[in-house]
């Protein structure tokens, strides 16, 4: 537990909570706590030795985490959402049918399942951020883990029955998992790591950005571990994106541009004037763009337009 909260401070609650749900239901002794509590005080300490080395100097810094996100607001300038804020980038961000049967069997374990060990873990957790303004669905990610359990164990209790239905519904879930573990495993996490590679290949001087992304940073701050160069970058709207290639053009022989989103690839790939130079999906995968999905995902992509 003491090493869990080191990795993430955020984990403090689930381990407050688990300390409670022990008192009183699984009726744990003082002694037994304080036991339990030796082990997460003595992983803090190694923690604030650890500091110490990195920063050189005594510091805790569980407290100035607290104290720049929460006490003078920091968080906040990379947005506020409302207390049901996660509610909807769940269902927003979730990957249907996998997503909405998981949600539901959360709910409906917390309000029947109220003394459980993992209602107290998860609910807590969950509710300690809905009422923080800045909200990440990154921020859930330790007690997602638990949703599955949940309904397994919701399953269990209602003694669900393999019928034609359910059976379906668990071979329709398990394919799409499956096709979902496929291409995560076939990408690295973060998104830029293919680009970079290209660039350095392709080193360029100036390049156009089209929106607010920029293409050398990450969170808005520069990556520096990949500072082989680092080209000019000059923004341009995505809502006037056609004409501004054309009147840029008229005093340049050819540029770069550089997209972000899978709409602005597709306004990019239908302009005469522009050559796709790199994009950060298989070509193959534009033949199975069903609902347009492309449109609405991230899709980093180089074109050079020429007159």
């Amino acid at each position: 537990m003491g090493l869990s909260f080191q990795m993430r401070y955020h984990i403090g609650f689930m381990i407050l909570f688990c300390f409670l749900w022990a008192l009183i239901f699984h009726k744990l002794t003082i002694r037994s706590l304080f036991v339990l509590s030796l082990g997460v005080v003595f992983a803090i300490l190694l923690g604030i030795g650890v500091d110490y080395w990195g920063y050189g100097k005594w510091t805790l810094a569980p407290y100035w985490y607290y104290h720049q996100n929460i006490v003078l607001k920091l968080a906040n300038k990379w947005g506020v959402s409302p207390w049901w804020g996660y509610f909807k980038s769940t269902f927003e961000k979730g990957v249907f049918p996998i997503s909405l049967p998981l949600i539901i069997a959360g709910l409906i374990f917390w309000m029947r399942k109220w003394k459980h060990e993992l209602t107290w873990l998860t609910l807590s957790f969950f509710f300690v951020h809905s009422y923080v303004a800045h909200k990440e669905l990154r921020f859930l990610f330790p007690i997602l883990i638990y949703f599955p359990v949940m309904l397994i164990l919701l399953l269990d209790e209602f003694k669900f029955k393999q019928s034609k239905l359910s059976k379906f519904s668990l071979k329709l879930v398990f394919t799409v998992n499956l096709i979902l573990l496929g291409q995560a495993i076939l990408r690295p996490v973060q998104t830029s790591i293919p680009f970079y590679k290209w660039a350095y290949n392709n080193p360029f001087k100036e390049v156009y950005v089209v929106g607010d992304l920029k293409p050398y940073g990450v969170a808005a701050l520069d990556m520096h571990f990949y500072n082989f160069h680092y080209p000019t970058e000059k923004f341009i709207s995505e809502h006037e994106l056609e004409n501004n290639i054309r009147d840029l053009l008229i005093n340049n022989e050819e540029i770069l541009v550089f997209a972000s989103r899978g709409k602005n690839y597709f306004k990019l790939i239908n302009n005469s004037l522009c050559e796709i130079q790199y994009m950060s999906i298989p070509q193959w995968t534009l033949s199975i763009n069903i609902g347009s999905w492309i449109s609405r995902s991230e899709l980093w992509s180089i074109f050079r337009c020429k007159n």
